[in-house]
């Protein structure tokens, strides 16, 4: 099921389309109720969000990696 306007035909593609959904859902919810907030994507699916849901927003795939490398610099310099 390539196209999200497409129905799903099974039950697999029918939790795949309305966890899509409800990701998508969530965040249009918060995007209209904080418009001037700067919001950061990340992970494997964050360009594919950003696209569904035609924004332009940061994405960082690696923003988790990035963080804990800072914390584990953080714990060396420490020690």
């Amino acid at each position: 099921m390539t196209n999200t306007s497409e129905l799903p035909r099974n039950t697999g593609q029918a939790v795949r389309f309305g966890c899509n959904e409800m990701v998508l859902g969530f965040i249009e919810r918060i995007v209209s109720r904080y418009p001037s907030a700067k919001y950061v994507f990340t992970g494997g699916n964050g360009e594919r969000i950003m696209e569904q849901l035609m924004i332009n927003e940061t994405f960082d795939p690696d923003l988790v990696l990035k963080g804990a490398k800072l914390l584990g610099d953080e714990r060396i310099l420490m020690s």
